[in-house]
C-alpha cells in the first residue's frame, strides 16, 4: 500500500449543527454559551456534498461561531427553500453518532446556577463522571443535548459564571474498538481516561442513560502544533456502546443540514493528504475536497464516514478572517505546523 503523505491534526474545530431557526439558535448560543464571534456567513449552494445532499444541489445558510476564550466552534447550517427534516425518532443514548457536545466552563456550580435562573432546560444536575470530571446537561434552544463540562486549560480565562467553546463530544458507536481506531489511532487522541462496563449514575438521567453500555474516554496525550491549536485546546471523546442491541443511527432519513448534530470538524493539512490517509484506511469519502471551496470562507474542506456513518470533516485554514469575514489575512502555504501569534487571533475572535 502506498504510503500516504504527512498531515497534521491541529485539533477540533468546530461541530456541525443543522437547525430550524440559524437567527434564533444563533442568538441562544450568543447568549447563553458566549459564542459572540462570527467568523463567516454565507448563504450558497450544497455544491460538491454529494451523496450528503441525495446528490442534489441544495441552498443553504452557514455560519460559522466561536467563543472568544477558547475551544472549537459551532457551524450552524439550515436549508433555504426547503423544510428541515426532524429526526425520524426521539434520540436516546445508543443511537449511533453525535449524543451531545461538550462544553468548557471555569466553574460548574456557577454556571448551573446562571442556567438554573434563567429557565433552561437543564436535563441532569451536577454529575460527576467515572473519570470525576464535573459536569451537567442541558438542551439547546432547539433540544439538542449539551454537555457543560469543568476544565483547567483556556485560550483565555473566562469569569466563574462563563463558559469556553466546545471541549469534544459523547458519541454513540456499534463498536468502542472501531471508534478507538478512529480517535485514538487516525485522530490521535490516544490516552484512554477510562474503559469500562455498566450502568452509570451520571447518565441515569438522560434519555437511554439507565441501559448498560461499554464506556470509553479518550483525550490526547501530546500538545498539538499548527496555527490554531492554542485557541483550540484539547478535546475529549467518550464513547458508548450499547451491546446486544439493534441500533438506530440519530440521523436517518436526514440530509447535511438538517436538524441535529451534522458531523465532528478538524483542521488539517495538508487537506489532500488528510483525505488520502483516511481512503487508504476504509473510510468513504463522502465529499471531495476539491470540489468544497467555499467562495466567502477561509478554508476547504472534505468530509469522510466510518461505518456508523459518522461524518468526519477536514479543513485546512488558509486565510484569518476578519470582520466577519468581509477582509482576511492569508497565512501562506507554507509552515502549517507554526503556531498563529495569539494577538492574530484575538483581532479574528
Amino acid at each position: 500500500m502506498k504510503k500516504p503523505a504527512r498531515h497534521i491534526n491541529s485539533g477540533l474545530h468546530h461541530v456541525g449543527i443543522g437547525v430550524y431557526d440559524l437567527e434564533a439558535t444563533a442568538t441562544w448560543y450568543r447568549k447563553m454559551l458566549g459564542f459572540t464571534r462570527t467568523v463567516y456567513e454565507v448563504t450558497e449552494e450544497s455544491a460538491g456534498l454529494g451523496e450528503l445532499t441525495q446528490g442534489e444541489i441544495r441552498r443553504q445558510k452557514r455560519r460559522l461561531l466561536f467563543n472568544p476564550y477558547g475551544g472549537a466552534g459551532v457551524q450552524l447550517i439550515q436549508f433555504v427553500g426547503r423544510d428541515p427534516r426532524p429526526p425520524e425518532h426521539e434520540l436516546e443514548l445508543g443511537d449511533l453518532g453525535i449524543s451531545a457536545v461538550r462544553i468548557k466552563v471555569s466553574d460548574v456550580e456557577r454556571n448551573y446556577a446562571r442556567f438554573r435562573k434563567s429557565g433552561e432546560t437543564l436535563v441532569t444536575r451536577i454529575v460527576e463522571d467515572y473519570g470525576g470530571w464535573r459536569s451537567f446537561f442541558l438542551r439547546d434552544n432547539e433540544g439538542r443535548l449539551l454537555q457543560l463540562v469543568e476544565a483547567e486549560d483556556w485560550f483565555r480565562r473566562p469569569s466563574k459564571a462563563r463558559n469556553g467553546g466546545v471541549c469534544g463530544a459523547l458519541i454513540s458507536a456499534s463498536s468502542n474498538d472501531d471508534g478507538r481506531i478512529l480517535f485514538e489511532d487516525h485522530l490521535e487522541y490516544g490516552s484512554a481516561v477510562y474503559n469500562e462496563v455498566g450502568v452509570f449514575g451520571d447518565l441515569l438521567d438522560l434519555p437511554g442513560g439507565e441501559k448498560q453500555f461499554r464506556r470509553l474516554q479518550l483525550k490526547q496525550s501530546f500538545a498539538r502544533a499548527g496555527r490554531f491549536a492554542d485557541f483550540f485546546g484539547p478535546a475529549r471523546f467518550e464513547l458508548l456502546q450499547e451491546e446486544g442491541s439493534v441500533h438506530r443511527h440519530t440521523r436517518s432519513g436526514q440530509l447535511w443540514g438538517d436538524p441535529g448534530f451534522v458531523c465532528l470538524a478538524f483542521e488539517m493539512a495538508p487537506l489532500e493528504a488528510a483525505a488520502e490517509f483516511f481512503v487508504q484506511r476504509d473510510y468513504d469519502l463522502a465529499a471531495l475536497p476539491q470540489e468544497l471551496t467555499e467562495r466567502r470562507s477561509p478554508a476547504r474542506f472534505a468530509v469522510v464516514r466510518n461505518a456508523d456513518r459518522l461524518a468526519i470533516k477536514f479543513l485546512h485554514t488558509d486565510r484569518l478572517p476578519l470582520l466577519r469575514g468581509r477582509l482576511s489575512l492569508p497565512l501562506g502555504a507554507n509552515n502549517v505546523w507554526r503556531r498563529t501569534p495569539h494577538r492574530l487571533i484575538r483581532w479574528a475572535v
